[in-house]
């Protein structure tokens, strides 16, 4: 049972108590959200709000398939109660049922695997209470996948929901004309200070292969995790695509700054007051090079640590050498130690998620 207070103005009526009797589950539910659209001057005890919530409620039921149903009112309107309580009794009636449904794919997607897939999982079953939802996300569905793989050129060319009430029957009939799907063309790159050839072993597709919104989503997560820009933005140009179906995409990225300084000042119990500082240049030429050094310090502990890292030609971002360097003073409880340490190593980061790398490294240690 819904139980709805609904105020209005005092220029209009008192308040209303709104009982609607007779639903359950999705049904109330979708009636509920109807119900909410009534606006405070519509709210009454007169003919004109009776029908207005006799519009929200049939609204509600209609779009999950039931298209008859009865209401009765009924005013409780006694004396000394709080407010008046206006009760709908409704009967949602026979649903409207799937008798047949009718999707037509053309063009490319005749053959997609996706869109087999998608037609197969979201076609209606025979005998199943019609869901205009249901119905209008399918047709969102087609488009989107469109969108998604590059059928640019997709066209509905028939979507009719037939309904015959007296029958309680329904009819999907849908055409759908995917188009030729778009080839990925040439990537340009516009604004970058690292050299051309760089970045164009970043883009994780060729020229030729079909278009996919999650490859260009992975292009744009390449260029922004280099860090060598501030911004990344990358559009397809559909100017001169439309005969040849082979799409050049525009790279606009802007370098970031070369020098980025960060401070901090942190307390512990070990080491006291401490001073924290690091110097970042997160490309040094247009080979990508880049440079981090961090300097710690405290009264009883110094430390000084560089990281310069350069990345290879082949896979800019999956692969590259480091060289790092770092050094450390401590003189705490009577004991003085200088640590020095050279890391030299090859990396490889695997789209696994996991990394393989081959390290030298060099260490001295010094105690008195």
């Amino acid at each position: 049972m819904i139980s709805v207070l609904l105020a209005a103005p005092a220029a209009y009526a008192a308040n209303v108590r709104l009982q609607v009797e007779g639903l359950s589950g999705e049904l109330e539910k979708n009636v509920r959200v109807r119900l909410s659209s009534i606006t405070p001057e519509e709210v009454g005890t007169d003919g004109r709000f009776r029908a207005r919530v006799d519009e929200a409620v049939r609204q509600g039921l209609r779009a999950l398939g039931y298209y008859q149903p009865t209401i009765e009112f009924t005013l409780d309107d006694r004396p000394g109660m709080s407010r008046p309580v206006l009760h709908a009794k409704v009967n949602p009636g026979e649903p409207v049922r799937i008798a047949g449904a009718n999707i037509v794919l053309e063009g490319g997607a005749k053959t997609d695997e996706d869109y087999l897939t998608l037609v197969k999982k979201g076609r209606p079953t025979i005998g199943e209470i019609l869901n205009h939802g249901k119905y209008d996300s399918f047709k969102g569905s087609l488009t989107g996948l469109a969108l998604r793989k590059g059928y640019f050129d997709a066209d509905m060319t028939k979507s009719q929901l037939g309904v015959a009430e007296d029958l309680h029957k329904a009819f999907w009939d849908i055409d759908f004309n995917s188009g030729e799907r778009y080839r990925f063309g040439k990537v340009k790159f516009t604004g970058s200070q690292i050299r051309e050839d760089y970045l164009q072993n970043l883009v994780p597709f060729h020229q030729g292969d079909y278009y996919s919104s999650e490859d260009l989503a992975e292009l744009n997560r390449r260029l922004s995790a280099t860090n060598w820009f501030n911004s990344v933005v990358v559009s397809p140009d559909f100017n001169d695509a439309k005969e040849n179906k082979i799409l050049p995409l525009d790279a606009l990225v802007t370098p970031r700054t070369r020098n980025t300084v960060e401070t901090g000042i942190g307390y512990s119990t070990d080491v006291g007051p401490r001073v924290k500082g690091t110097w970042k240049k997160p490309w040094l030429n247009d080979r990508g090079h880049s440079l981090e050094t961090s300097a710690s310090v405290s009264a009883p502990e110094q430390q000084l640590d560089l990281t310069y890292k350069i990345p290879l030609l082949k896979n800019p971002l999956e692969q590259y050498y480091l060289l790092q360097g770092g050094l450390k003073n401590v003189d705490l409880n009577d004991t003085k130690s200088v640590t020095s340490k050279v890391v030299a190593s090859r990396n490889w980061d695997l789209s696994s998620g996991w990394q393989r790398a081959i390290n030298l490294t060099w260490r001295w240690d010094n105690f008195t």
